[in-house]
């Protein structure tokens, strides 16, 4: 018993403590959830490891070390901060990247070191041990920097790295087109510190020949092999090597290639062991061609790989080695029964494709190798045959993905909807090149690429512009056994097809009548003179609406799009179809096209950001796959007048007519200014009393007219692709734009807002006049100015009544939307010439003097605005592009 109330007493007093720790835990547990959500959502980038590069840089001889992880970075010149690169941070400062690496002195002299960047954005300026190295064009093309020998410390050593956004012109290219992606200026993917022997193989490409009828292939091998210092490979060398002994800096090296079968890890064939004779400081060409019998065929069927490996040795002791995936397939293109068609390995092909955009809601552009292949796994369970890589150049590893899984690649030359003025600049067809000649060095000899697409949307009918991508068409001709592409929009006149072996068309919302879709391919078909032609779709959706495919931006309408447009393609005879796209993505310009909670996410994707599938998902697999495709809803969806238009334009419409019936003498201003605009003007010069309350209401009146009719517009083009680049061009501001964006969702917040800005604007036009006062003898007052820029404006209500159903009426023809659009500008300039006409009067000068200052001082304002609007966006080139290429 004694134990017992013992125990008790001890509980006793432990209560009042255990109370004091339940209390502490229960207020830190929300606190320790909220860490654990932020730990789980905000997932740490996993760099690559020896295994995944070993899938990139094939080779046993060379010493590997990832230089990702930590690093010091100092952005804009402000302050150092520990950060881990890779990443993606958009920014248009320059960023400086640094960090010590320090290299093992017994292999610090074996080895020449390089950097090997798998992909920035966008220049590079390289420094080691504070010394300049060079500037680099990075683009997101893979390229390494060899660090000069004599720059190298035993010890520590210093990498400096110093990143630029792109240039003016380039900038604008990338980022002006509606759905280009975000631009990030960074170190995107993973860099690496690579060590190879002083003498090492430099490059390695081929190129594969198959006989007609498949039973042999003929491989031509090229190589460069590069020397750094010429040092004995063993010890006998000194001795025996006369080369060597008489100071030549030369010596001799056996090279030998031999191709495995990476099914069997067999050798199939192998070359003989040539003598090839370096110099120290220099770079050779080695050539030499193999043979192989009755090759196992490469498709997205049977992806069936091959190693080409290119070995260099001295005295049998080898020097270095390096690899590259070799396929055997053959693509081709031929006639039969007036239709061309593909033909892999003598077998039909018809192309399923996908867009596949760099971008991951965790990581943003900068992808792991685990995310990468989870994507690729999963668009060969779409069904897909080929991924075309859009607004990006692929990760080399994405590339061996492909390979390796089966799936075809279409890589894109970044030329989207680029106006000829900035297409043809001197910097963007330099950075071109520069981006050409690097990813046919590194993308040319994977067996899964399809085809290189060398623009899109680009003006056709412009030799410059034909001139120009001749240029680059020959270039990808020469180099390279891939086929070469354009993508071409609805609608063109002209076409030039000379020389490319197929054609993409980009489908447009203007069409929607089956009948006319199918003319209109018809009549590209005609136009590409018998060269295959492809259609790539696809629609904007909102994530949350499942209102049937009634509603177009619900995602159900997505599927019966995409389902639609397929099956046109099939009736049209097309060679296949490209889907926009895999996934959703971060833009780099705001998305007015859909009513979305960030407005810089685009919708377009058959998967979110994050991966999660959409019905369209589905939908698309059965049309790849051939199975029964899914029935969708279809909804009661109508697109409806927001009622607020309805209901301010009833209160205006009644408000003018009260006011007219119920006050005489507002009745005789409205009649004396529309119909002797002279004699009214007069009064106002001639200090006639008139009333300020009715001069304020009217105000009101045509300022709100102005704003639903405008408000009205907006609403009704809000899901247009034409006026969404134009807005682009207007408001360069992505704030700014962000907010108009979300306004013109919000109808009712828009319309106030637009009529408070034409009050604004109205008092800032009488605030000008009224400056302009002190230049004549004529006592003229603020209100006297107001009364013009009000009354002179009165035709502005003749807007009222189109402006309460105007939604309905622009969706009724094109014709009747060029009648309201021309109705509209002959009424602005009708205001217009009034205000400078009765200015003229009140302030009694000579009509001809007011027009004259009038007319400089739009003209200054005009000049001013375009002068800007040039420098900023090249507006009149883009001007000239719009109208021509897509509205025409």
């Amino acid at each position: 018993m004694k134990f017992e109330t013992e125990n008790r007493e001890i509980r006793k007093i432990k209560k009042p403590e255990n109370l004091r720790k339940l209390i502490l835990i229960f207020l830190l547990l929300p606190i320790g959830l909220l860490i654990t959500n932020h730990h789980l959502s905000a997932k740490e980038y996993t760099p690559f490891g020896q295994e995944e590069i070993s899938r990139i840089i094939k080779s046993e001889s060379r010493f590997i070390v990832n230089l990702s992880g930590n690093w010091e970075m100092l952005d804009n010149d402000e302050q150092w901060q520990n950060v881990k690169i890779p990443s993606s941070r958009n920014t248009k400062n320059k960023i400086v990247y640094q960090r010590t690496v320090k290299i093992d002195p017994k292999i610090l002299n074996k080895f020449i070191w390089h950097i090997y960047f798998f992909g920035i954005d966008d220049h590079l300026e390289v420094y080691f041990n504070n010394q300049f190295i060079g500037k680099y064009f990075g683009g997101m093309t893979p390229f390494t920097v060899q660090i000069p020998s004599r720059l190298i410390q035993k010890e520590t050593n210093t990498i400096r790295l110093e990143l630029f956004a792109a240039g003016e012109n380039a900038q604008k290219v990338k980022s002006q087109y509606v759905f280009s992606k975000r631009i990030y200026t960074d170190i995107i993917r993973d860099v690496l510190l690579v060590g190879t022997p002083q003498v090492w193989i430099s490059d390695l490409k081929y190129k594969a020949n198959l006989k007609p009828d498949f039973s042999n292939a003929t491989v031509e091998v090229k190589a460069k092999i590069s020397s750094g210092s010429i040092v004995p490979f063993n010890a006998k060398d000194q001795a025996q090597d006369s080369l060597i002994a008489l100071g030549l800096g030369k010596t001799r090296i056996m090279a030998e290639v031999l191709i495995k079968n990476n099914q069997t890890n067999q050798i199939v064939t192998q070359s003989q062991a040539q003598t090839v004779e370096v110099q120290q400081d220099r770079t050779i060409l080695f050539n030499t061609n193999l043979d192989v019998l009755n090759p196992i065929l490469w498709s997205p069927e049977n992806p069936n790989l091959y190693e080409v490996i290119l070995k260099i040795s001295k005295n049998n002791i080898l020097i270095d080695d390096l690899g590259i995936t070799l396929g055997f397939q053959s693509i081709v293109t031929s006639e039969k029964n007036n239709q061309t068609t593909f033909y892999l390995n003598g077998t039909k092909l018809v192309i399923n494709g996908i867009d596949y955009i760099e971008d991951y809601t965790a990581y943003n552009q900068t992808l792991t190798a685990e995310r990468m292949e989870n994507d690729i796994k999963t668009i060969k369970v779409l069904g897909a045959n080929l991924v075309r890589f859009k607004y990006g150049i692929p990760h080399p590893y994405f590339a061996y993905l492909c390979d390796k899984y089966g799936l075809f690649m279409m890589i894109d030359l970044p030329l989207y909807y680029s106006p000829g003025g900035l297409l043809l600049s001197e910097d963007n067809l330099v950075r071109m090149r520069n981006i050409s000649d690097r990813i046919l060095s590194f993308f040319s000899t994977h067996p899964s690429l399809f085809s290189w697409n060398l623009s899109y949307g680009v003006e056709e009918g412009n030799p410059k512009i034909d001139e120009a991508l001749k240029e680059l068409l020959n270039l990808f001709k020469t180099n390279s056994q891939k086929m070469v592409s354009k993508t071409i929009l609805y609608g063109i006149k002209e076409l030039n097809h000379k020389n490319y072996d197929f054609l993409i068309v980009q489908t447009t919302k203007k069409y929607t009548v089956k009948e006319k879709i199918l003319s209109e391919l018809e009549r590209i078909k005609s136009l590409s003179k018998g060269k295959p032609v492809l259609l790539t779709y696809g629609t904007i959706v909102q994530p949350d609406n499942h209102n049937g495919f009634s509603d177009p931006r619900s995602l159900e309408y997505q599927s019966f799009y995409l389902q639609t447009y397929y099956h046109l393609a099939e009736e049209a005879n097309l060679n296949g179809s490209i889907i926009w796209s895999f996934s959703d993505y971060e833009l780099e310009s705001p998305l007015l096209l859909a009513e979305n909670q960030d407005r810089f996410i685009n919708t377009s994707g058959l998967t979110d950001r994050s991966r999660n599938h959409r019905i369209s998902f589905a939908t698309l697999q059965a049309l790849f796959n051939k199975e029964k495709e899914p029935m969708l809803d279809s909804g009661t969806y109508t697109d409806k007048t927001p009622i607020i238009f309805i209901i301010i334009g009833l209160i205006l419409s009644v408000a003018i007519i009260f006011m007219v019936n119920r006050f005489r003498r507002f009745r005789e201003y409205v009649f004396r200014a529309f119909l002797r605009p002279y004699n009214f003007y007069a009064d106002i010069r001639d200090q006639r009393i008139m009333s300020l309350l009715q001069t304020i209401s009217l105000n009101i009146i045509i300022s709100f007219t102005l704003g639903l009719f405008l408000s009205s517009v907006l609403f009704y083009l809000k899901s247009n692709e034409n006026f969404q680049f134009a807005l682009n061009l207007i408001l360069p501001w992505r704030g700014i734009s962000a907010f108009l964006f979300d306004l013109i969702w919000t109808p009712e917040l828009l319309l106030f807002v637009l009529s408070f800005i034409f009050i604004l604007l109205s008092l800032i036009i009488s605030s000008i006049l009224k400056i302009f006062t002190f230049f004549i003898r004529s006592k003229i007052f603020f209100t006297d100015t107001l009364t013009i820029t009000t009354w002179a404006s009165i035709p502005i209500l003749i807007l009222l009544p189109f402006s309460i159903v105007l939604t309905k009426l622009l969706s009724l023809n094109d014709f009747l939307n060029w009648l309201i659009f021309i109705l509209f500008i002959i009424i602005m300039i009708w205001s217009i010439s009034r205000i400078i006409k009765s200015t003229a009067v009140v302030f009694d000068t000579r009509i001809l003097t007011t027009n004259m200052v009038a007319g400089l001082f739009l003209a200054l304002v005009i000049g001013l605005v375009s002068v800007y609007y040039h420098y900023q966006v090249s507006l009149f080139s883009y001007l000239n592009y719009f109208v021509d290429k897509i509205i025409n």
